[in-house]
This record gives C-alpha cells, sequence and structure tokens, in this order.
C-alpha cells in the first residue's frame, strides 16, 4: 500500500512509501486513499487470449473483502498493452499504459472498507487457480483517554481538528450509522443525526445483512483522531479545523492589546489557560496547568510535546525589566531563571515520583527542560536580547518575551490562511 504514514518498521520501507502493514486509529476504516501496488509480468499483457485475472482481499477467515477483475485491453502500438481493472474498482486516473519491459508496477486504489485489525490476504486467481500474493497487517494504535491536559495540548494547536464526524453506509440498502467526536459535545453535530462517540451502539448491522462492523474500537478510540495534525479525509470521515486564521488572528491581537496595558502575571496566566493556542510553538502532546509537583513547587504550566521534551514554564509580567542599562539581566530576570533551575533540580532528584504524579510514562520523556517568558521585545533593546540569547548562562532553560510568543503563532497558523 502506498500513502503517509509512519516510520519503519511500521510504515514506508523504500522510495516508493511502501509498506506491508499500517496502523490506524480506529475500525471500520474506508482505504480509499491507500493505492495498493501491483507488480505484474509482461507476459500479461503479450497474451492476446488471457482469461482475465482476478484479485481479492481477504481476512484470515476467508472472509472476501473486495474482488477485482483485471481486463487486458490492446494497443495500437504493439509495444503497448493496457491492463487494468473494471472502472467500479477505481478511479479512471489510475488507468496506465504499460510499457515494453519485463516487471512493471501499477498501482490500484480500490474503495473497500477494513473492519478491523488483523491479517489480510492477498490473493491472485487466474485460470480457475489461487495464488497468495502477499499479506498486509492492519493493526491498531490505542488512544490515550481524552485527559483535560491533552485536550488542552490539543487547542495550542492551530491545525488541529475539533470535530471528526464519520459516516457508515450499506450500498445494498439505505440502512446507515454516523458518528462524531469532538473536544466538547455539540448539539449542533448531533442535531444533523450524527451520535456522540461514547453513545454509539456495539455493532452496526444494515437492513439487509450484507454489512455488519464491530463498533467497540470506534467507541473508544474515535478522540484519538482530534490529535492528528492536518488530518486527511478519508471515504466517509470529515473534519471540522480547530481554528481558522481569521480567530487565530483575533486571539493573538487580544493577546497583544492585554499586554499592551502592563497587566499583574496573573491576569496573563488566566488569559493562557483559556487560549492554550498561545503555546503552539511547543508542540504539545499534554499541557498542565499549575500541577503541583509532591507539595514543593508549582510551575506556571507543564508540557510534554512531540519530541518527548517535559518543559517547566514559568511566566513573568509583561512589565518585567529584563536588562540593566549595561545589558547585564536584572536581579528579576535572573530570579526567573533561578525559579526553573530549582525545578530542574528537583526534577533530577525525584524524577519517577515526579512523572507518577503528572501521570507521564518514564518512556515518553526524552529530555526535561524549562522556559523562561518574561517581558516585551517592543520596550527592550535588541542589542541586549540579541546578546542574551547568543550568550545563554543557562544552556537547559529557554527564553522568550511574550510578544516572541504572540508572533510564533502567528508564523504557525499561515497555513490556515
Amino acid at each position: 500500500m502506498k500513502s503517509r504514514g509512519l516510520a519503519f518498521p511500521y510504515g514506508p520501507v523504500d522510495l516508493f512509501n511502501v509498506a506491508v502493514s499500517r496502523h490506524l486509529v480506529i475500525y471500520p476504516w474506508s482505504l480509499k486513499q491507500f493505492a495498493w501496488l501491483f507488480v505484474f509480468h509482461r507476459v500479461l499483457f503479450s497474451n492476446a487470449n488471457i482469461e482475465g485475472l482476478e484479485l481479492v482481499i481477504e481476512s484470515s477467515s476467508g472472509e472476501k473483502l473486495i474482488n477485482v477483475r483485471m481486463d487486458h485491453v490492446g494497443s495500437d502500438d504493439s509495444s503497448k498493452d493496457q491492463l487494468v481493472p473494471r472502472a467500479d474498482a477505481l478511479d479512471d486516473g489510475l488507468k496506465l499504459l504499460v510499457e515494453n519491459a519485463e516487471w512493471k508496477f501499477i498501482p490500484i486504489r480500490l474503495e473497500f472498507v477494513i473492519p478491523g485489525p488483523g491479517k489480510y490476504d492477498v490473493v491472485a486467481v487466474y485460470n480457475g487457480e489461487r495464488f497468495l500474493l502477499g499479506v498486509v497487517h492492519f493493526l491498531h494504535v490505542v488512544s490515550p483517554p481524552l485527559t483535560l491536559d491533552r485536550a488542552r495540548a490539543i487547542k495550542a494547536n492551530p491545525t488541529a481538528t475539533k470535530a471528526v464526524r464519520m459516516e457508515l453506509q450499506c450500498k445494498t440498502c439505505s440502512s446507515r450509522l454516523a458518528a462524531y467526536t469532538a473536544l466538547e459535545r455539540d448539539p449542533s453535530i448531533e442535531a444533523k443525526g450524527h451520535i456522540w462517540q461514547d453513545e454509539l451502539p456495539d455493532v452496526f448491522a444494515c437492513d439487509c445483512n450484507s454489512v455488519r462492523y464491530d463498533l467497540s474500537i470506534l467507541k473508544s478510540s474515535m478522540h484519538g483522531l482530534l490529535g492528528i495534525d492536518n488530518l486527511t479525509p478519508a471515504g466517509s470521515l470529515d473534519y471540522t479545523r480547530q481554528y481558522s486564521h481569521g480567530v487565530v488572528a483575533e486571539t493573538v491581537d487580544e493577546f497583544r492589546q492585554l499586554i499592551g496595558r502592563s497587566p499583574r502575571e496573573n491576569e496573563v496566566q488566566v488569559f493562557l489557560e483559556k487560549n492554550p493556542l498561545m503555546f503552539s510553538q511547543f508542540q504539545a502532546s499534554r499541557l498542565f496547568v499549575k500541577p503541583d509537583v509532591l507539595g514543593k513547587f508549582q510551575p506556571d504550566f507543564v508540557i510534554l510535546n512531540v519530541r518527548g521534551e517535559l518543559v517547566f514554564v514559568e511566566l513573568e509580567r509583561p512589565g518585567l525589566k529584563l536588562f540593566k542599562v549595561n545589558g547585564h539581566p536584572t536581579a528579576d530576570f535572573n530570579h526567573a531563571y533561578e525559579q526553573v533551575r530549582d525545578w530542574l533540580n528537583e526534577y533530577g532528584k525525584h524524577a519517577p515520583a515526579i512523572l507518577e504524579r503528572l501521570q507521564v510514562k518514564r518512556e515518553d520523556v526524552r529530555l526535561v527542560k524549562g522556559v523562561v517568558l518574561a517581558g516585551r521585545s517592543t520596550t527592550t533593546n535588541p542589542e541586549h536580547l540579541q546578546r542574551h540569547s547568543m550568550n545563554r548562562a543557562y544552556p537547559e532553560i529557554d527564553f522568550s518575551t511574550l510578544d516572541d510568543l504572540a508572533f510564533s503563532v502567528i508564523q504557525l497558523s499561515k497555513s490556515l490562511a
């Protein structure tokens, strides 16, 4: 199969982006976006009396999911022939002119549904004989619970989805089932007939008994699609993006107006809590707000990002003076760094207990670091800021002004425009 997916050994294994297994978040799943890549020998094109080749994909229990009969079509050019699936099996755009060669790759797009994880056989039927061409494995990516910290992390991603809708339908009868998941329940979606993920039935069975799907994975894991960046619609799957560029711009403008009034730190804290989008540059997979860490300290925010970095964030007021006249950090600025250093030292001594308190797995943390968010770049000498960034006294602690924070969100949201 050819598609965008995970890295080896579960995803692409060569320059053709081909894999023999796929991890999917939910089942049942439409395979419309995948292309199946077959290799055909030239004898199939040179034999004008070929009776037809049938390709079959079936489950390990022998249930046929789809079968496609190939047609041989001659060409005016004797060096070229066409071997094409029947029109109802794929898009016309995938019909290929096969040149005179020993072997030829032909991608075939097949629209059918994989009912659940497992092993699936790809079989060729030719002149009444069956030949096993290969095996494809479909695996399941278990979705962790949609906790508050995970929901905040999704809201911090400008390109993430806030709602996903899916429709299952029998092609023979009119039976259908529409499901949806979202960060929050949406009465407007339910009014259109979509069923909230947790309230789905255990099984979808059509009236004519030709379709029957186990919905247990859909019920338990559909919310996992919300964490996928730029989700690609597949078959009957559709989604609503979390933000538009206009919404992002309005949020950033509101933030800039806030910090322009030189508010107290807690006012900025509240705004960031309500608008986790402002943390988009950190690529959070989990975002904690003022977690109580062993009763010893309480960072303003803690972020676990997609790179496996656990980040302790210290927030200071916009009006904090960052540098003295000579360009050296002020005592208040240094104090912010020392605060984060204390947290990192505590983590070094009590990492297992801290991770347990946060309910973060040790194997999910590759690196621990800190970030100081403080002051304004618009009211600070740019030469002092540049010198500070080039001569970092605390390599394990990053720094951004609150203006930088706003600018990074706008930059990341340009793809939404």
